[in-house]
């Protein structure tokens, strides 16, 4: 993962793209929540949750999905979270911007998942403008 990456730091939350990708970009968020608890982390993927309510990422439609639920769930989930982790492309997505500015207002440590690896993200006026 990280080196030096604090051992306390152990529930994530999985932000990033949905849609407009494949599948709402599903796959990218499973990879990311496997790969996290081989490592031993408690993890919340709005991914997992939309799959556990009843949504259906393979018909590639939002008919009937309740988007401030889920945003609600998110935002909660961020919360919940010691850690962000970010999936590819996060930086064009509107509710990863959301749950990025929910992250910077309490002070969770977000991190980029690049290659397997999570690299820590610089907290900079630059960044959270992108954010």
């Amino acid at each position: 993962m990280s080196e030096g990456l604090d051992e306390r730091i152990n529930r994530a939350y999985v932000a990033g793209p949905m849609r407009g990708y494949p599948q709402f970009n599903f796959p990218a968020f499973d990879h990311c929540a496997r790969l996290l608890r081989s490592r031993g982390w408690q993890v919340r993927s709005p991914a997992e949750h939309d799959r556990e309510g009843g949504f259906d990422e393979t018909r590639n439609s939002l008919d009937g999905f309740d988007l401030g639920a889920a945003m609600r769930w998110d935002i909660e989930s961020v919360l919940w979270a010691n850690a962000v982790v970010l999936l590819p492309g996060w930086e064009s997505s509107a509710g990863t911007a959301i749950e990025l500015a929910v992250a910077n207002a309490v002070g969770t440590p977000v991190f980029e998942l690049v290659d397997g690896v999570l690299r820590g993200l610089p907290r900079t006026e630059e960044n959270r403008k992108a954010m």
